[in-house]
């Protein structure tokens, strides 16, 4: 009954957002990764305006605790209308209802992904895959009959980098490897303060989502 808060996009700059999503995902070894985030993020946004349904793998994000990857949230956000879930519980199988998932543009994994058991692991795999990749999603509510969905959703899954929260990610198997776009996070350049951080993205993001409207993605993969 309600619908995202979309920020129209207008010509501009947008140095900061450009210096933190650089200097985040800036790895000499894998330097396509700015990119990627890019046309992955123009992409959703996309189906977004649309009001279209189109599939997109999940995004991890590793690194160091601290390095920004909540910061970058909050753009993914921002960009698709500024709705978002937490999804572990119900991708994992420890929760049995999803409904106010589906109300949402992006569903986030973050500090709730605790457990490293391996079923979990693998029911997250096959969330993924039903939730981006099948034509809908079944919503369950407490108390009401199933009914299918067709939800605009993009996925988010954050973690820190030591081994043992890497195991919270869906193994990479030959059937996962195209559904997650796994990169890695270095400590971004930003304002002292959350409160900085946010004001700048803010003021920034009708400039930044231009930039993403007017990318060419004829030959994103």
């Amino acid at each position: 009954t309600s619908g995202p808060n979309i920020v129209r996009a207008k010509a501009g700059e947008c140095a900061f957002m450009d210096r933190v999503i650089l200097t985040l995902l800036h790895d000499p070894e894998h330097p396509q990764q700015r990119q990627m985030f890019l046309d992955w993020l123009a992409h959703c946004r996309r189906a977004v305006l649309n009001h279209r349904r189109a599939q997109s793998p999940a995004l991890g994000l590793t690194g160091q605790k601290g390095d920004g990857k909540s910061l970058l949230i909050e753009i993914i956000s921002r960009s698709l209308g500024g709705r978002w879930a937490k999804g572990y519980n119900f991708f994992s199988g420890q929760k049995n209802f999803n409904s106010e998932m589906v109300g949402a543009e992006l569903i986030v994994m973050d500090d709730d992904a605790a457990t490293k058991d391996h079923r979990a692991r693998l029911r997250l795999a096959q969330a993924i895959k039903a939730n981006q990749f099948a034509a809908g999603v079944r919503m369950e509510a407490k108390n009401r009959d199933p009914i299918n969905v067709d939800p605009v959703q993009a996925i988010v899954i954050a973690v820190n980098c030591d081994p043992e929260e890497l195991r919270v990610l869906p193994e990479l198997t030959d059937s996962m490897e195209d559904k997650i776009m796994l990169l890695k996070t270095r400590p971004a350049e930003c304002h002292d303060t959350p409160e900085e951080n946010i004001a700048a993205i803010e003021a920034e993001l009708p400039a930044f989502l231009h930039q993403l409207e007017e990318r060419d993605l004829s030959n994103a993969y």
